[in-house]
């Protein structure tokens, strides 16, 4: 997209955006998750650049709470790499987040389901203790443990090519295996803020799922002792219903919110696999923006960036609107209006 056309969509958008900033208050956390897995896994090409004095993310950084570390990156990267990871955001005043799989993993995956690395959203308490002792002695503090997906995971997911079976596991039967792992992070960062991220698919062919939302968030209050802190929204974008059931899913979140049961409310703006460049991917996660909070007029608490598939390539410059951290600087400039550069 050259920069003529940007600067007319970005004024158009700032319009249909108008009243935004007055709407929120207190301003929404701005989170940044750069895709960062192990090879063969997904990573931006210059994830380690972001960490430097010089780094072209300056006004992103400025206005980046939280920035979200996967923990499979955490638990492969080098002491030096974290320290260098830790050093930066500290500077910048910005909180870390890590993304894992906090459900224990059955010692014996291949004679039933579950499983580490087998089926997402299963860890063990092991892994648990190297991540959060290799960020401490980094000099950092997990301020956000998100958790990846326990409830589809644990409870409704069946099986995907090449994976490991689910469990199909209760709802109690999960927060049982979520809370050793949970009590590792909490002994060693006791302030830690946790909640989860949830796909908003799973209510497909459901039909008591809102009574298993609800239950899900009683049981994890009543066995830790606090309410889930966050839902991250993870919407299937391509799916003809995919909205629709994002939008269904957030009204419950708010009605577990009015319960007590669930602190704030995330949307994560992305592409998706079907989006094969980074060009596709990153207009795919502006149009998404403007779609839930112009259009359909939400407000979370949370405004997440993310990625976890092969685009977008690059996380700076910010100038560059095919490069992740650009989202940040279009997500404020519809809020305030378009910067001089677009």
């Amino acid at each position: 997209m050259n920069s003529r056309i940007l600067a007319i969509c970005s004024f158009c958008l700032a319009m249909t955006f108008s009243g935004l900033a007055v709407a929120q208050a207190p301003s929404p956390e701005i989170w940044l998750g750069p895709a960062a897995l192990p090879a063969p896994g997904p990573s931006v090409a210059d994830l380690m650049d972001m960490f430097t004095p010089d780094a072209p993310w300056k006004i992103s950084a400025s206005h980046t709470q939280v920035f979200m570390l996967q923990g499979a990156f955490v638990a492969r990267a080098s002491q030096g790499q974290l320290n260098s990871v830790v050093f930066d955001l500290n500077r910048h005043g910005i909180a870390i987040a890590v993304a894992v799989g906090v459900m224990n993993a059955p010692h014996d995956p291949p004679s039933g389901c579950g499983g580490l690395g087998n089926v997402e959203g299963y860890g063990t308490v092991q892994q648990a203790a190297k991540i959060a002792g290799a960020i401490k002695a980094a000099g950092g503090k997990v301020k956000y443990l998100v958790m990846d997906e326990p409830l589809y995971f644990g409870h409704y997911y069946t099986q995907a090519p090449g994976k490991g079976a689910g469990c199909h596991s209760s709802i109690q039967q999960i927060v049982q295996l979520i809370k050793p792992t949970l009590d590792v992070y909490r002994q060693i960062f006791p302030d830690l803020i946790v909640g989860e991220v949830e796909p908003t698919f799973f209510i497909d062919g459901q039909t008591d799922w809102r009574g298993d939302f609800s239950s899900w968030a009683a049981d994890y209050r009543a066995t830790t002792g606090r309410p889930l802190a966050f839902m991250h929204l993870d919407i299937e974008w391509p799916l003809h219903n995919g909205v629709e059931d994002a939008l269904a899913v957030y009204g419950a979140s708010q009605g577990l919110q009015r319960q007590g049961l669930l602190g704030k409310i995330g949307v994560i703006y992305n592409g998706s696999r079907q989006d094969k460049s980074d060009e596709s991917w990153m207009k795919a996660a502006r149009d998404h923006l403007m779609l839930m909070e112009g259009q359909n007029k939400l407000r979370p608490e949370h405004i997440i960036f993310q990625s976890w598939t092969p685009n977008p390539t690059q996380a700076m410059p910010e100038s560059d609107p095919n490069a992740l951290t650009s989202l940040v600087d279009f997500y404020l400039s519809v809020k305030e209006g378009p910067p001089a550069r677009y």
